[in-house]
């Protein structure tokens, strides 16, 4: 009973993420009749174009890291968020020209940091509780994140 609980759970988890990215995230520039409350993020065509991927591959990470944790795989939670963590900002620096720009990025910088704290705490304490209750408040900055902001490559 306690396992299907869990894996509920993390369903549950997993449902929403989903939800939030594709009913959340406009891929398409508002028109001036449009009622798009979000900050637009103005980016180039290229970058616009690889953030859009990464954050597919984000949802796929965190899809995986469910079913890691589905089967007390501790270890592949670990590499899998490390993935997602701290070095990923690196690969693609972007340049926002713009406010809503920085803060977008800044609450990005705090979800990578947040997915390089899950891998440590996945390796080191390998508590599957203690993960979900880590990935939920950053699934909560994913679905915060789509709800304030979206892309434009249109200056």
């Amino acid at each position: 009973m306690l396992k299907r609980n869990k894996y509920l759970v993390v369903c549950l988890i997993f449902c929403s993420a989903v939800a939030a990215s594709f009913s959340g995230w406009s891929q398409v520039t508002p028109t001036a009749e449009s009622t798009e409350r979000r900050a637009p993020v103005v980016l180039r065509p290229n970058e616009k174009t690889a953030l859009l991927s990464d954050m597919r591959e984000y949802l796929k990470g965190v899809q995986a890291i469910i079913s890691a944790l589905a089967q007390d795989d501790m270890d592949t939670v670990s590499a899998v968020a490390r993935s997602l963590g701290v070095i990923n900002i690196i690969d693609r620096p972007l340049r926002f020209p713009t406010v809503s720009g920085t803060q977008f990025r800044d609450l990005a910088s705090t979800v990578h940091m947040n997915f390089e704290e899950l891998a440590i705490d996945a390796k080191t304490h390998r508590n599957t509780k203690q993960t979900l209750q880590q990935l939920a408040p950053l699934m909560k900055r994913c679905v915060t994140c789509h709800e304030n902001y979206y892309l434009s490559d249109k200056y």
